[in-house]
Parts: C-alpha cells; structure tokens; sequence
C-alpha cells in the first residue's frame, strides 16, 4: 500500500501554465489544472476488459501531449494508452499483434495529425499514421539492441532519437530513413 501511495513518477508534461500530466508506476496518470497546486488521478478509466485493480496496470514512462486534449503515455509490455478528452478517459490503443513489442516503451511523440512514435527498450520502435487503427513496428534500416529514450521532432520531416552508447539517429525523410 506504501508504493501505491508514493509512486515513482517518470515523466511530465505540460500543454500550458495550468494543464500537465505525470506518469509513473502501476499505471499513474496525474493531471493538473492549476499550475500543480493539485493534482487527480485518471488511470482510473484503464480499469476494465483487461486490468481489474490497479496493480495490473502497466508502468508508463513517458507521456506526450500535441494540445489540452490529445495525448499518449507509454510504458511496460509495449503498452500505449491514449486520450482524446484531456485524460478524462484513457484507453490502450492497439499494437500489430504480428510483431507486438515486448520490451518497455520509454519515449512517445504525437503529432497534432494523429502521426506518432514511440520507442524504447531493445531498439523498439513503433509508429502509427494518420487515421490508422493501431501502431506497427517501424523499420530502421538497422538492427538496434540498446534502449532508445528520447524523441523529438523538428516538423513531420526532421527528427531525432537518442539512447544507449551514445546512440544518436537523425531522419529528414519523416522515418522512411533513419
């Protein structure tokens, strides 16, 4: 009960001076609407066909935003929650069932189109476009084994990811090369 009460928190993101986010252990989803003054769990929505308490949840690592609505939290067992109300209610999104990422998902990044990344441990990588029903494993071009953590975007074109012995991939083709 001590670590439901205290969990570890992995990433945070704010939309604006009032709005953010927090994710952690046991499926934590945090959301502020005063600047951080307070803070209500919305993990509560997961709870469902799948979960039946709390500590089925997954751990999320990473949360991205594109605006006060739209939003993706990743984590453990290649699992990516989605909101399209703010967090009022989350949902986990579908992943290719041929080749479902295992390992932990460290970094999300959405675009405002619906367009989206996400990686993580043992070089995972997935991505979803617009107005596809679930995320697919996204090639490289190589065969990675370390963790990737973090991703960016300059635009739909140019972006980065960074990880594990100093790993640094850029791409200006929007991930058909990396």
């Amino acid at each position: 009960a001590l670590a439901m009460k205290d969990p570890v928190f992995y990433d945070i993101e704010f939309t604006d001076d009032q709005n953010g986010w927090i994710v952690g252990e046991f499926g934590t989803i945090q959301h502020t609407a005063d600047g951080g003054k307070t803070w209500k769990t919305q993990q509560e929505s997961l709870l469902g066909e799948e979960a039946v308490d709390v500590l089925d949840l997954p751990t999320f690592f990473g949360v991205h935003f594109v605006n006060a609505q739209e939003g993706i939290a990743s984590g453990l067992e290649g699992r990516i929650a989605r909101t399209h109300d703010g967090g009022n209610k989350w949902a986990f999104d579908s992943i290719d069932e041929k080749y479902p990422p295992d390992d932990p998902l460290y970094a999300p990044f959405l675009f405002p189109d619906g367009k989206g990344w996400v990686i993580g441990a043992g070089g995972e990588v997935v991505s979803i476009k617009p107005g596809d029903a679930q995320w697919a494993r996204a090639p490289l071009g190589m065969r990675l084994f370390t963790w990737l953590r973090g991703i960016d975007f300059v635009d739909h074109n140019n972006g980065f990811i960074v990880g594990g012995f100093g790993t640094i991939l850029r791409t200006k083709d929007g991930g058909k090369t990396w």
